[in-house]
């Protein structure tokens, strides 16, 4: 297998919303640099809201295991990196946000345990390590660097100390 920062990076870029907002605020308008609402939406408006963004993630969760199937890594990530971007919205309830972070997670575990099982035969792990940086934006970039880097750390077992630091450093943003 053959990793490259471009193909991911090219992936990233070409995504059809993983770099742009998650699906629900598409529809709604809402983004981060835009004027919100000063009401929070009702409760009717996050369930919808949450339904939607699940549907997404059941969606992306298909094609990615699809593409892990196949084995079709850089494609995998990129669903994944489309189904982590699901989690980047302020309109949910604290309630409803953690119903969409564990349904996210629990995806995420199929990835985890195919790059677990792929890459204890092959040693290319850090070069994975090092793609995933690039993905395109902070959400999916750190979640996809956690899920690598738990993968790098139990598959080297030399690096851990290393691969740790350098989490704590990206999830402090430095």
């Amino acid at each position: 297998m053959i990793l490259s920062t471009l193909s991911f990076h090219q992936y990233n870029n070409n995504s059809h919303h993983n770099s742009r907002m998650p699906q629900h605020q598409q529809a709604t308008g809402a983004h981060h640099g835009q004027q919100q609402q000063l009401q929070s939406p009702s409760e009717e408006q996050q369930d919808r809201l949450l339904d939607e963004s699940l549907s997404s993630i059941k969606v992306q969760s298909f094609h990615m295991k699809c593409c892990l199937d196949k084995g079709k890594l850089m494609e995998a990530l990129k669903h994944a990196s489309s189904m982590l971007s699901e989690l980047r919205t302020s309109l949910l309830s604290p309630k409803s946000y953690y119903e969409l972070y564990m349904a996210v997670t629990d995806q995420l575990r199929h990835l985890e345990l195919y790059l677990v099982d792929e890459f204890q035969r092959d040693n290319k792990i850090f070069e994975l390590y090092e793609l995933v940086q690039y993905a395109g934006n902070i959400i999916p970039r750190l979640y996809l660097l956690i899920s690598v880097g738990l993968v790098y750390m139990r598959t080297s077992p030399n690096c851990r100390k290393e691969v740790l630091r350098d989490l704590v450093e990206m999830c402090r943003g430095r």
